[in-house]
């Protein structure tokens, strides 16, 4: 792939800062990553632009700023893994099948858990394009491949990093930010996990977009509060479920096993080596190819009945894959984990109440009250069931505005304001019962 050197925007403006980047996005919806070579110990960045093909160059300037590769020995070592080229991507299909047969070769696992392991790799390398994103564990005694598993996950992920639970805090924090990407964390258990526990506060935080944490950075006037994002994927090898039902909500998982067919010990044979390098470069090219047109705006069939957070985790693996259906597998495997079990009564009511109201907004009417709490009603269990009040308490909830009519409490629907809640909370249109 040529360069483009000296052609990149605002070129002739004089620079005031120069930047050393793994990725960025810039403010002209341009993505740069990095290419490190370590056969010639060289390092190139990646310049893809909205609608044209990725091309390499040495540096970008924008604004005055020019944005310049970032070599360190984490990069140089491989601590941190890096794409060594630009390739021509197959076929997301291909690319799937390519995946999980190199997760086939190196880990025994069940083979429907081998489906969302390789849709887990493909949608992590597009991770930022979506407002949520899961995590993948593998989970049991010491023995049954967990560490082996965390090695190939840091490789063929977005970016892995491999880190154990006993790295600092600063550590923790300093490589979220100096390497955006897939964060592995070895024998990461709850009992090791104190409540106040700033790895803790990273899982607890970091499934969302906006996930942060806040610490005091030494500045030149004393201490100032700096938010460290926490948002991309993790791996996580442990012994045990977290007690903390909220985060297991958000976890992928599978109990390791002693391997029942041949695995190789090591992945640093020379042949499997080239093979998973190959692969990193083909996911990485599907990431410069497929960045600027993946969305979550997207309907994905099959996501009825299952609980909302296993909604969130599962949705963008689908669109990663072109799809707008889960595949079989990916469904046998929610079944066996428990995900399609009945929600809470909070959680259904809230779901069943969105997807009433976005109904109603979609066909331009204005309910009252009551009558969304007869249309929801139709869609409970007798037990289940909320009088006018009650949904009108629920309304407030979700700051959905009502004016009084002479027949009651009419809802005022803002189309794009209810399309925004159904959108954060990613529930589908209703289904005909």
């Amino acid at each position: 792939m040529k360069s483009r050197s000296g052609r990149n925007q605002a070129s002739k403006v004089d620079v005031v800062d120069v930047v050393d980047v793994v990725h960025e996005v810039l403010p002209n919806d341009t993505l740069l990553e990095n290419v490190f070579d370590r056969n010639g110990n060289e390092v190139r960045l990646v310049v893809a632009e909205p609608g044209k093909d990725p091309y390499f160059e040495d540096e970008y300037r924008l604004n005055g700023i020019c944005y310049r590769p970032r070599l360190d020995a984490n990069i140089q070592s491989g601590r941190v893994s890096t794409p060594s080229a630009i390739v021509k991507s197959p076929d997301v299909t291909v690319l799937l099948d390519q995946t999980k047969d190199l997760i086939h070769k190196c880990v025994d696992l069940d083979k429907d858990f081998e489906v969302v392991v390789a849709h887990y790799v493909l949608a992590s390398q597009v991770y930022d394009r979506f407002s949520r994103f899961g995590y993948m564990r593998l989970q049991g005694s010491y023995g049954t491949g967990k560490s082996r598993f965390l090695e190939l996950m840091s490789k063929v992920c977005f970016r892995g990093v491999q880190l154990g639970v006993a790295s600092s805090n600063a550590v923790l924090y300093r490589t979220l930010r100096l390497y955006p990407g897939t964060l592995c964390l070895d024998e990461a258990d709850y009992d090791q996990l104190s409540v106040s526990s700033d790895l803790l506060k990273i899982l607890n935080s970091g499934y969302q977009s906006s996930g942060s944490v806040w610490r005091c950075a030494d500045g030149h006037r004393g201490y100032v509060p700096e938010a460290y994002p926490t948002f991309c994927p993790k791996v996580i090898a442990s012994r045990r479920n977290y007690r903390d039902k909220s985060l297991e909500s958000r976890i992928l998982s599978q109990r390791s096993r002693m391997a029942q067919r041949i695995v190789p010990n090591s992945l640093s044979s020379s042949d499997l080596a080239k093979e998973i390098e190959d692969l990193r470069n083909a996911l990485f090219s599907y990431r410069l190819h497929n960045w600027h047109v993946i969305s979550d705006d997207v309907h994905v069939r099959g996501l009825e009945g299952l609980d909302m957070r296993t909604t969130e985790i599962l949705k963008p693996l689908a669109i990663a894959a072109g799809a707008n259906a889960l595949p079989g597998e990916i469904i046998e495997y929610v079944k066996r984990l428990g995900r399609m079990r009945k929600p809470q009564r909070g959680e259904r009511l809230r779901r069943i109440t969105l997807q009433t109201i976005s109904r109603y907004a979609e066909a331009g009417e204005e309910p009252l009250v009551s009558e969304v709490a007869e249309e929801v009603n139709k869609h409970l269990d007798p037990q289940e069931r909320v009088s006018s009040r009650k949904m009108g308490s629920y309304l407030d909830e979700l700051w959905i505005e009502r004016c009084e009519t002479n027949r009651g409490r009419r809802l005022i629907l803002d189309r794009e304001q209810v399309n925004a809640i159904v959108k954060e909370y990613t529930y589908s249109p209703m289904q005909s019962s």
